[in-house]
């Protein structure tokens, strides 16, 4: 039902893993989802567990959607008989190389990426639902986030500024 996969050894200074959730899990199932400093990118690519708080985001199938650091636990519920999310968890300070969100006021936040203004959006959730197998949905991913590695190649004028010092 849950299953990690580790990123190419390029991106992995800036990924911690893969990972997907699908199956048919028993209606109701809480999921609980630990804090861990990291932001997530997660594609719907069929019915989705709901978030448990009230004023939350509501995910809907076939989207794309950024989840920022996260200082508490928060909990999945499951109302679908079948589930399919596929995610990109980023490691603590990753994502800045793709993208310059503003993390420190989205921490605890869940949020289409289509108000995000990120790297990522629907079509790319829609392009992952043609991917019969994970590995050609990592394989998509992967192509994506070299290309915008090798185009977002931006150095910060204060790592610049101290690497020179």
């Amino acid at each position: 039902m849950y299953n990690e996969y580790q990123p190419s050894l390029l991106l992995a200074p800036y990924i911690d893993k893969y990972w997907e959730f699908k199956g048919n899990p028993d209606y109701g199932m809480k999921i609980n989802i630990l804090p861990d400093g990291c932001t997530d990118f997660i594609f719907t690519l069929g019915e989705v567990a709901d978030i448990a708080e009230q004023e939350s985001l509501i995910m809907q199938p076939y989207r794309s959607y950024f989840v920022g650091p996260m200082s508490r636990y928060s909990t999945l519920i499951t109302y679908a008989k079948s589930i399919h999310m596929f995610g990109i968890r980023f490691l603590p300070c990753g994502l800045f190389r793709f993208m310059q969100l503003p993390l420190e006021e989205l921490g605890n936040q869940r949020i289409s990426t289509f108000e995000s203004g990120g790297i990522f959006n629907d079509s790319l959730a829609e392009r992952l639902c043609e991917q019969p197998y994970i590995q050609d949905k990592i394989r998509l991913i992967e192509s994506f986030l070299t290309q915008a590695l090798c185009t977002n190649n931006k150095i910060e004028k204060q790592i610049s500024y101290a690497v020179d010092c």
